[in-house]
Parts: C-alpha cells; structure tokens; sequence
C-alpha cells in the first residue's frame, strides 16, 4: 500500500465504490417516494372511478388493501432508511494520498513530537471503536473512513473474507 501508483488506484477506487453505494442508497430512497406518491395518486382514481360507479364496493376494497399494504412497506422502509452521506468529491482520493504519504513521512522523521502528530491525523480517520463480548470472544467494530478503506481492500485481497465495518 506504500507504493503512490498503488495507492492512488486504491484511492480512486474507494471513492468510486463509496460514491456507487451511496448512490444506490439515495436510489433507493427516491424511488420508494415516488412510488408512494403513484399509489396516493392512484387511490385517488379509485375513489373518483367509484363514485362515478365504475367500480364496485369489492373491487375497490380488493385493490385499496393492495395498495395500502404497499404503502405500509415503503412507509416502513424510508423510516428504518439511514439518508445517505453525500458523494465524495473525486479530488477526495488525491487529497488522501497527500495526507496518507505525509503521516508515513512524519513517521519516519526522528522528532518525538512527529508519531503523536501522525497518530492524531490516524484517530481522524475513526468515528468510533465499538467492542463487544459475543460467545466469550470479543468482536470489534469500526466505524468512520478508515472503516471504509480496510473492508474494501480485503475484500479486494479476499472476496470470501467479512470485515464488521462501517463508513
């Protein structure tokens, strides 16, 4: 990972799969607005067809519950829904390597000051450490950038492999 090319690859294809998933999240979202917003209007030509008596009081009933059901689930969805961050910038990945290629320079640096300096850039990188006790082992989750970027280089390293992380 210390090799620039590399790292810059890695860079630009971490933003690229970041700025993917939170796409399809925001996707995901609008659509499940927009259909609730068909089925309101849909409803509305239920009621208009009924009572110019096109439609029976069965009919209607058969096809409301549908409706409102399906409703209950997009309701149900955008409500457990997390509203996505915004996309990264695409100079985000050059930004980062600059940032990443000067922590490894201050850390080679003698300077006692320099290795707190570089740890306190690293702790930027971490939302939170969550440890908890699961069958007598204790299993650690990651939250924040840094998350982000070891999840998506093992998986690139082992498709098989699941890291508990998240950005």
């Amino acid at each position: 990972m210390l090799d620039p090319k590399i790292f810059a690859e890695f860079c630009d294809a971490y933003t690229q799969e970041m700025n993917r998933l939170r796409m399809d999240a925001r996707a995901s979202i609008d659509a499940a607005k927009a259909e609730i917003n068909r089925i309101d209007r849909e409803v509305q030509k239920l009621m208009d067809l009924y009572w110019k008596d096109a439609l029976s009081v069965d009919d209607v009933k058969e096809r409301g519950d549908t409706l409102r059901a399906r409703t209950s689930e997009l309701t149900s969805f955008l409500a457990d829904a997390d509203e996505p961050p915004p996309v990264l910038h695409p100079a985000m990945a050059g930004q980062y390597l600059l940032r990443v290629q000067q922590r490894y320079e201050t850390l080679q640096d003698d300077c006692q000051e320099r290795p707190v300096e570089a740890a306190e850039v690293l702790r930027t990188l971490v939302e939170d450490i969550i440890l908890t006790s699961v069958a007598g082992k204790i299993e650690i989750d990651v939250r924040g950038y840094l998350a982000g970027i070891v999840t998506l280089s093992v998986k690139r390293q082992n498709p098989q492999l699941s890291l508990r992380g998240r950005n």
